[in-house]
């Protein structure tokens, strides 16, 4: 177990809070793919393939939402951002930065 309990840490943690604060969405969407997915690779027992595949469908729904309408999607970003970071909290895996 890592540092203060934390199972693991993202290494695209810090690129996704970086994406963050310049609030813009599409690199915000890109980065919690790739956060998505290394979670998946280090805990697959506790977030399997399923729940990978369901976050990554959300996420290309918020791709087609930018496109469609980029003024209206940051309640969608914050949301699926709040659903990642309790997901983090539960397994214990750091975000960084």
């Amino acid at each position: 177990m890592g540092v203060f309990g934390w199972r693991c840490s993202l290494k695209n943690g810090e690129a996704l809070v970086e994406a963050i604060n310049e609030g813009d969405y599409s690199t915000i969407i890109d980065r919690l793919e790739d956060c998505f997915r290394e979670i998946n690779q280090a805990l697959p027992d506790d977030y399997d393939t399923y729940e990978l595949e369901r976050d990554l469908e959300d996420l290309d729904i918020l791709r087609e939402n930018i496109e469609d309408d980029p003024y209206s999607i940051e309640e969608e970003i914050d949301y699926k951002l709040s659903e990642f970071y309790d997901l983090c909290d539960g397994l214990r895996v750091w975000v960084g930065a």
